[in-house]
């Protein structure tokens, strides 16, 4: 997370980690503090290593990220005109 957070996150508009168990608090946490203006969606379902503080702050730092809880609802009705 931390070489995607560092090379890839500045050109990403979605990230689906989906099912991803070996993610932590930290790999996560460092993806998110890093600088994007066009990131809009981010699915971390089955992602048990990340804590609900860090579901709450990615919540409250990135209140126009969508976050899916449903991996079926990633992607549907993505419009990037």
């Amino acid at each position: 997370m931390k070489a995607v957070a560092h090379n890839l996150f500045n050109k990403l508009q979605d990230l689906s980690i989906w099912g991803s168990y070996f993610i932590t608090d930290e790999g996560f946490l460092s993806l998110c503090t890093a600088k994007n203006s066009n990131f809009k969606r981010i699915n971390y379902c089955g992602c048990y290593k990340i804590s609900e503080d860090s579901r709450h702050w990615i919540s409250t730092n990135f209140s126009r990220v969508l976050e899916y809880i449903q991996a079926d609802d990633f992607g549907i009705n993505i419009d990037y005109d």
